[in-house]
């Protein structure tokens, strides 16, 4: 279920796994890891826009 692709925020360091599906639409929608790792940074320091409960975002 989860792909080998993972990228790693930088502080602190955080490993992010995407799965399958996320890293086709991503790769398609051309997001790439490092902004996919800044997404991460700022939802786990608290800026982010909703929060829709068990830890989707």
């Amino acid at each position: 279920m989860i792909a080998n692709r993972y990228c790693m925020t930088e502080s602190p360091r955080i490993r992010i796994y995407a799965n399958r599906w996320f890293a086709k639409f991503a790769a398609k929608e051309k997001v790439s890891y490092a902004a996919l790792a800044d997404a991460v940074h700022r939802a786990e320091t608290g800026l982010i826009d909703a929060d829709l409960g068990s830890g989707l975002i």
